[in-house]
């Protein structure tokens, strides 16, 4: 059909052209006013001729003249240009004649298909979504070059300023037409160079790092930082501003983001002007009223700006947060806190004072959303501490569209106000677009160890556009066959409350020992926030748990022992807290994450298990080299008279202590013959120091070095056991790592390319000095 219709195109070269003509132009109708000033008076009855779909009835109507008043040539003349209004006519004319007045109009063609010609970046699906423009619709020249414009935005959008929209119409009988939109897409505009004016206290390339756009690189295929975007650019800005105000610089300003076009029209030149103004400190910070029933004490508590630090705009604006979430709690939902700083130029500090005034009554008249062909209205309103009536407050927007960003379910996603249908009311415009959330995979491999496998897996974040996600996986091998099925509504009951539940059979074959296993389990879990950084959850494990395929002669006798099948049934609980300034990347604060799991609830297993984990971050040279020290260690407590079994006992080795082989180190069955087993242990301490720093690759490659040192044990077996090898030393023995890494942010996901040195180990240690692990932000 695409063929033919540009074909019809070339053939019917004059018609079209003639018609482009007009299509290509505003198209002003020129309205009859000199017959029209000659019509006045009173008529008996309105003609219509003409017309062919539109009935006689509805172009009179659509006229808006009423035949009982003395009609003038003004009223003639609006009639005229309501009904061009309408978009149903290419022409009108209204005559006077016998004392009737007849209405004469040229019907706009009806629209038979809308095309797409020419797009590779776009599909024709998301076109049709960006027109107005649809079959069984009237022809209208002014809609059609409205059209061509959005998808001209929509290329620009995708940094593709070159691409032209030509919009062409082949007629067809039985007064309709075709309506085909030629696409020349035009090729990407990259940033050339991003400069800096006027930055005196970091450098051009610190603050390369600090705003979203990026020069363009040898990987512009994978990446599109390197997209100019006006949007993007005045973002940066914002970065810039938020950059500076938070290492102590609360007067900065970035007057200009000029961006000039390259002469070989090629690309953009970014410069970015800075007035850094002077570093300051915090000094005091008090809070005050003139608001009669309001008790500024009770807002004191909210202040947590030590004096002496260097100044922080982000802390600043948690502090106003605090305060008028509280002012709310209280009953004053209009409160505002709006810092007023006093610079003290002798010492370098600013004395911070919060004044409670009050702000405009504004409410919310009501939230439109709008673009959301997957994602519910209401998975979208739910992230909106506000609903209609409710006070309008600028913050909690703010704090929306981050929530909603964070859910990575949009492509695009903008918030915008206007006043509602009164002064004191407003309008919130949620314009989103959705994007794909799901993913599937299919692959097949084959080894000497394991043979032929093949493992299937659909995930999907957010299942039937509600918000949900579900993850099913499929795996099957000679060894190795899993079959599992997730499903976790974040939203339980409409609160912030995420219920969920995993159901699974796996069969594994355990490659630190010489057995296998087989799990069918059932486990729901719930989790939900205690304040704004600490989340608790519960789960529960319902788990027929199997040892197998032990062999005797190769297997440790600790392990033949252990064979078979326990139920377990076990209640777990986490607690964490997350102090860090960023949960994907971070640079600075803490994490402290706490768990507990008993086993006993009915089953067969009878145990009580703790574990805790701490890491801090912090950074040198403003963010180049970035530091992590980790603390973890568990234990695990026998409640029963059968001892611990091998699958209870912790592990370490592989991602969790680099240099040794997952069950590496720690208790293990080795008589130097053909028995080699891991046996782990009821108790694990393990302490990790990391150093990430940029070893000069360019910025978008996502590259950076790293060094660590990893030193810890794991010990500690019920009873005394002896294996093939004799009494297995179970005691706590030290070992410890050191080497360096490769960290790699790639499309598919952050990677970690370790060299490790086990320099402190025990005989019998099995260690590794290369892997390749998938990065955690832990």
């Amino acid at each position: 059909m695409r063929r033919k219709l540009l074909k019809e195109v070339r053939v019917s070269g004059l018609i079209t052209s003639l018609f482009l003509g007009f299509s290509a132009v505003a198209v002003t109708t020129v309205l009859p006013e000199a017959a029209a000033a000659q019509i006045s008076g009173r008529f008996s009855a309105i003609l219509v001729s003409g017309n062919q779909n539109v009935p006689d009835q509805t172009v009179a109507s659509l006229s808006g003249l009423d035949l009982s008043q003395t009609l003038t040539p003004a009223d003639i003349n609006a009639a005229i240009r309501r009904l061009v209004a309408t978009g149903l006519f290419s022409d009108v004319d209204i005559r006077a004649a016998a004392g009737r007045l007849v209405i004469a109009v040229v019907e706009n063609p009806i629209i038979s298909v809308v095309n797409f010609e020419g797009n590779r970046k776009m599909s024709d699906s998301d076109l049709a979504a960006i027109v107005t423009s649809a079959p069984r619709r009237p022809l209208d020249r002014p809609t059609i070059e409205a059209d061509a414009r959005r998808i001209a935005e929509a290329y620009r959008q995708q940094s593709r300023y070159s691409a032209t929209v030509t919009p062409l119409v082949i007629p067809l009988a039985d007064g309709r037409s075709n309506l085909v939109f030629q696409i020349a897409e035009g090729h990407t505009e990259q940033i050339q160079a991003i400069n800096f004016v006027g930055n005196r206290s970091f450098t051009d390339r610190r603050l390369r790092r600090a705003v979203g756009s990026s020069e363009s690189g040898l990987l512009n295929f994978l990446y599109n930082t390197d997209n100019y975007s006006p949007e993007r650019a005045a973002a940066d800005r914002q970065a810039l501003l938020k950059f500076y105000r938070d290492r102590g610089f609360p007067d900065v300003e970035v007057t200009s983001g000029l961006s000039e076009f390259a002469l070989d029209r090629n690309g953009f030149y970014l410069t970015y002007s800075i007035r850094e103004g002077a570093s300051y400190d915090f000094g005091e910070a008090s809070v005050s009223t003139a608001l009669a029933g309001v008790n500024a004490a009770d807002f004191n508590r909210f202040v947590r700006l030590r004096p002496g630090r260097k100044y922080n705009g982000s802390k600043v604006e948690k502090v106003v947060e605090a305060i008028e979430e509280e002012a709310t709690r209280l009953g004053f939902p209009f409160l505002r806190a709006i810092p007023r700083v006093t610079k003290n130029e002798a010492d370098g500090t600013v004395d911070i004072n919060f004044e409670l005034v009050n702000g405009n009554r504004l409410y919310v008249e009501r939230i439109d959303i709008r673009g959301n062909s997957q994602t519910l209205d209401r998975v979208i309103r739910r992230e909106f501490d506000m609903a209609e009536g409710d006070a309008f407050n600028p913050r909690k927007v703010r704090q929306a569209e981050s929530a909603l960003r964070a859910l990575r379910f949009f492509s695009d996603l903008r918030i915008t106000t206007r006043q509602g249908s009164t002064p004191e009311s407003v309008i919130l415009d949620v314009q989103v677009a959705d994007k794909a959330t799901g993913s599937f995979n299919f692959g097949a491999n084959y080894s000497t160890s394991t043979g032929v496998s093949g493992t299937f897996s659909v995930t999907e974040s957010n299942f039937l556009g509600r918000g949900q996600r579900f993850n099913l996986e499929l795996s099957y091998g000679e060894t190795n066959k899993v079959a599992s099925f997730g499903f976790t509504e974040p939203k339980f009951l409409g609160r912030d409350l995420a219920a969920g539940f995993d159901v699974y059979y796996r069969q594994r074959n355990r490659t630190e020992s010489t057995f296998q296993t087989t799990d069918i389990g059932f486990s729901p879990s719930m989790a939900f926030p205690l304040s704004d950084r600490t989340r608790a959850s519960f789960s529960y494990d319902l788990i027929s748990e199997e040892i197998r395929d032990t062999i005797p002669g190769t297997t440790s006798p600790i392990i033949i022992a252990e064979q078979g099948t326990v139920v377990r049934s076990a209640l777990r609980f986490s607690l964490s807290h997350d102090h860090r300034n960023s949960a994907s990347d971070p640079s600075a604060g803490y994490i402290v994450r706490l768990g507990a799991e008993y086993a006993g609830l009915g089953g067969t297993a009878n145990y009580a298990k703790a574990t805790a984990r701490a890491k801090g971050y912090f950074n040198l040279f403003d963010e180049a080299v970035i530091f992590s020290a980790d603390l973890e260690g568990g234990a695990l407590f026998s409640l029963g008279s059968g001892g611990s079994r091998v699958t209870d006992r912790f592990f370490l080795g592989g991602d969790s202590f680099r240099g040794f082989k997952v069950g590496g180190l720690g208790p293990r069955d080795n008589d130097g013959g053909s028995v080699n087993d891991s046996l782990g242990g009821n108790f694990y301490a393990v302490a990790r120091i990391d150093a990430s720093f940029p070893i000069g690759l360019p910025k978008e490659l996502g590259i950076r070095g790293g060094l660590f040192i990893d030193a810890g044990s794991v010990w500690g077996m019920d009873g005394t056991p002896v294996g093939a090898s004799g009494p297995i030393d179970t005691t706590a023995r030290l070992r410890a790592s050191a080497g360096f890494a490769l960290y790699w942010d790639t499309p598919i996901g952050p990677l970690v390319f370790n060299w490790a040195n086990p320099f402190l180990s025990v005989a019998g240690d099995e260690t590794e000095s290369f892997s390749v692990s998938v990065k955690t932000s832990f």
